[in-house]
């Protein structure tokens, strides 16, 4: 269903959920809907009532995504490409992108102790880091089914407190280049 975890907020003690929901949907598609609420169970309800209406449902699906770790750290000075390629197998992933004057590392939840170690031991400088949910397996949603999943995305992101939703649809830019209003 969902898992909740309460913070304060600023430091009033006014407590509210970060909820993620699974959804299962039409043509194998799957995702996690990252929620912030301070009426969990409202917002369970409004987004049972969405996905009701376009073929979805509230399901476990947390086993088909795997949460990884975006880690943004300043490239070194003077670094070659094959120099950058030996960094990130010295620090454990191979998964990497070069942005600007950073390198923007991927590792996987088991792997990020080990990372901070290298990373520290080659001398890098840790400028940031995100939590994402990655999708074990993409599928192509079949097109007769890109009008209610197009709708449900539509809806969420007018749900109050949404925050951000990772799926498992390989041609989500093609679903979403559609209007379906």
């Amino acid at each position: 269903w969902y898992q909740r975890r309460v913070r304060e907020s600023s430091g009033i003690n006014a407590e509210y959920g970060e909820c993620q929901f699974g959804i299962q949907g039409p043509g194998g598609f799957l995702a996690l809907v990252n929620i912030a609420s301070g009426t969990p169970k409202k917002t369970e309800n409004d987004l049972i009532a969405y996905g009701r209406r376009q073929g979805m449902k509230i399901s476990n699906v947390g086993y088909s995504f795997q949460e990884v770790k975006d880690i943004t750290c300043e490239l070194p000075d003077g670094i070659t490409e094959e120099g950058i390629e030996e960094l990130a197998l010295q620090c454990g992933t191979e998964e990497y992108v070069v942005e600007d004057s950073c390198i923007i590392f991927t590792i996987g939840r088991e792997d990020q102790k080990s990372f901070f170690e290298e990373a520290k031991e080659v001398g890098l400088s840790v400028e940031s880091f995100d939590t994402r949910w990655q999708a074990e397996d993409l599928v192509e949603i079949p097109e007769d089914h890109w009008k209610k999943v197009g709708l449900f995305i539509d809806q969420l992101e007018h749900l109050d407190g949404f925050e951000k939703i990772y799926h498992n649809a390989e041609n989500m830019e093609a679903i979403q280049a559609r209007s379906y209003r």
